[in-house]
């Protein structure tokens, strides 16, 4: 059960936001706790036990290193738990794969199923684990920090929640018409952004891929690299916006993921701005512990989280290609930024230059090898000759996928945002408001008619 699934929105997310307010204001939280374990084991109901050990665990290290009882051994203990149940489950295969590979082995892979979410939840315990040690955390109860990590808007894909930020922003529990409007306007917009521009481009895209073992015209490998630029964006913001929305709806208030991340003019202007809980988690548990900008070698400690980076998405490596990569290229532009030459370049250029570096690293994201990455590469630049080309980009541009694309553009970029601050100025803020709803609801309805009407995708972080 997936956010943008019929049977999440037509039932388990209507159903549970009346329990929960028609329950007393004393046990709502208790409410909130069931609703999400139920909905954590619609995943798979024997994995329900991992989601409350790894709860009931991450509240007992907080509990004695809070005590002051052997605070550091237990919170490297706590750490290294955390890391191992992560490697175990998400990496083992990998490493395993990779040692049959080097040394001709033949030794058998676990037959295991990974966690939903387990990526986000394993960082989620090392942060309130790490925040415990700080003596950052407020006072907490063993219910409060099972809600924390299972809270189901974000249990699958995040954003990587800090406890005081989760636990301090709830309105005890109180029916709030102001975060009920809000919360149902940001549930819209990331819907509709999933179903009707990120699948629809999707489609486009996985045809473009499909097809490049046949034959496909440079111009059309373009197409599938920009395209899923656009997608990604589209689809994990369009969850992040789903989730902030659904949890303001149950009065929390969840942390922004992203910032116009495609109007950077810069890679570290980048991932100020892209999946935000993640970089600032590792800004804050590996970046600054490793000595950040004042201790040992910045480069050796950029370079270090970016390999971490890359690991935390996946077991491929592409994944770690990617990671890498973007480390390198932050670790260049830190050594160049002060440079004459460097502040000569106008922005237009950074912005594209930084616009193609980013792009080229989702298609590492997208390949499922890193030869397919390399082949696509030479597509895009007219470097293979296929003995026939079938499918020019004419046949893949249809006039609903180009209007289609001239949209996402505009969503990407923080065109809209202005354009509506504009007509704010313009317009009396009692006439814009209303309207701003009405859009929602009519967004809304668009979007329940494409599910309906097409195939059911999950989120692409879902993955992760």
């Amino acid at each position: 059960m997936i956010l943008n699934s019929p049977l999440f929105l037509f039932a388990f997310f209507p159903l549970s936001l009346l329990v929960y307010y028609i329950s007393p204001n004393t046990t709502r939280k208790y409410t909130l706790v069931l609703l999400s374990v139920f909905f954590y084991s619609w995943f798979n109901i024997y994995l329900t036990w991992f989601l409350l050990m790894m709860s009931i665990t991450c509240y007992l290290f907080g509990y004695f290193i809070q005590k002051k009882r052997s605070p550091i051994l237990l919170c490297v203990i706590g750490i290294a738990f955390n890391l191992s149940i992560l490697v175990y489950y998400k990496y083992s295969n990998f490493f395993l794969t990779q040692i049959n590979v080097l040394f001709s082995k033949n030794l058998e892979l676990f037959n295991h199923i990974v966690p939903l979410g387990i990526s986000f939840i394993t960082f989620q315990s090392i942060s309130y684990i790490v925040d415990s040690y700080r003596n950052k955390i407020d006072n907490a109860n063993i219910s409060d920090v099972i809600l924390y990590i299972s809270f189901f808007p974000k249990v699958s894909s995040g954003p990587i929640t800090r406890f005081n930020d989760l636990a301090n922003s709830s309105i005890k529990y109180q029916i709030n018409l102001d975060s009920f409007e809000k919360g149902l306007t940001r549930l819209s917009v990331g819907l509709a952004k999933k179903v009707i521009l990120a699948d629809t481009i999707g489609l486009l895209v996985d045809n473009i891929f499909e097809a490049q073992s046949v034959g496909i015209s440079p111009s059309s490998a373009w197409i599938a690299t920009l395209g899923y630029t656009l997608q990604i964006f589209l689809d994990f913001s369009g969850y992040s916006d789903m989730a902030i929305g659904i949890a303001g709806l149950f009065g929390y208030k969840l942390s922004e993921n992203f910032d116009y991340p495609y109007s950077a003019t810069s890679m570290g202007d980048f991932w100020r701005r892209w999946h935000i809980s993640l970089s600032s988690w590792f800004r804050d548990y590996l970046y600054i512990p490793l000595g950040g900008n004042r201790k040992g070698n910045v480069y050796l400690n950029i370079f270090i989280v970016f390999l971490a980076t890359g690991l935390w998405h996946g077991d491929n490596w592409t994944f770690i290609v990617w990671g890498i990569g973007h480390g390198l290229l932050l670790i260049i532009e830190r050594a160049l930024r002060n440079t004459s030459l460097y502040n000569k370049i106008p922005k237009l250029i950074k912005w594209i230059i930084c616009m193609v570096f980013v792009s080229f690293g989702w298609l590492l994201f997208k390949s499922p090898s890193l030869e397919f990455f390399y082949e696509h590469i030479k597509i895009m630049f007219g470097l293979v000759k296929f003995p026939q080309i079938e499918m020019y980009s004419s046949y893949f541009l249809t006039r609903k996928n180009i209007f289609l694309l001239c949209i996402s553009v505009i969503c990407v970029l923080p065109i809209g945002k202005k354009s509506l601050g504009y007509i704010s100025q313009k317009f009396a803020m009692k006439i814009v408001i209303p309207l701003k709803y009405i859009m929602s609801i009519i967004l809304l309805i668009i979007s329940i008619m494409f599910m309906v009407n097409s195939t059911y995708h999950p989120f692409i972080y879902f993955q992760f």
